[in-house]
């Protein structure tokens, strides 16, 4: 190949039009001939692994980005905590205030003012309040695990990422099979199935022994 490292083409003769390029006399085609198949083989063997590889990075990106995002939408989210806590708090100071089956209610605020409260028909006055605190619980608890949820899921993108970079870079089956048993121990890749041996061949007749302690030959 262009490096000069790989061989491309075997040739019986000097080939004066390639007198430029690297080659390597050897003893005799046969041999030039093996090694040539033994390199395409290598060849078809790394483009296979680094597809699979690549393969399953680009399935573990896409997931790593919805995870982000959703992540994102959700601490976004949560920055409305304080407002599902007032809301839950009005809804059970003026329980008496509230209608059955209404999809919302205006109600005094603490500060003053009034403060119109959605609120789910299915559901009475109590079970609303209740709805809203629980709301609050997960939403506060989101926004201290946000930080670190949200560092998580950048630090995945980033893992991968570099992964991805080392297939490009990587040199020989066994770079990638190195890759290859990482993304398995990390849990991106199920492990491969490799082909089993062929049995081995067995020559003569084959025996077994019968009750009575006799031998008997058959097959072939």
């Amino acid at each position: 190949d262009q490096s000069g490292q790989r061989p491309e083409l075997v040739w019986p003769l000097e080939l004066g039009h390639l007198a430029g390029r690297r080659h390597q006399p050897l003893t005799s085609l046969s041999v030039a001939l093996e090694l040539l198949s033994a390199e395409m083989t290598t060849r078809r063997e790394m483009s296979a692994l680094r597809e699979r590889i690549t393969s399953a990075l680009r399935q573990a990106e896409r997931r790593a980005r919805r995870v982000l995002q959703v992540r994102e939408e959700a601490v976004a989210g949560a920055s409305e905590a304080e407002e599902d806590r007032e809301r839950g708090e009005l809804v059970m100071a003026w329980l008496h205030q509230v209608p059955a089956g209404a999809t919302e209610v205006t109600l005094p605020g603490f500060a003053g003012g009034e403060v119109t409260v959605p609120l789910d028909p299915h559901l009475g006055p109590l079970q609303n309040a209740q709805r809203y605190f629980a709301r609050y619980k997960k939403a506060r608890r989101l926004r201290e695990l946000a930080p670190r949820l949200l560092a998580d899921a950048e630090h995945e993108l980033d893992y991968l990422a570099q992964v991805s970079l080392q297939v490009d870079l990587a040199e020989d089956v066994a770079d990638l099979q190195r890759l290859e048993e990482e993304l398995v121990e990390q849990g991106y890749l199920k492990p491969a199935r490799r082909p089993r041996p062929p049995a081995p061949r067995r020559d003569g007749p084959r025996t077994a022994r019968t009750s009575d302690g006799h031998v008997l030959l058959y097959g072939k």
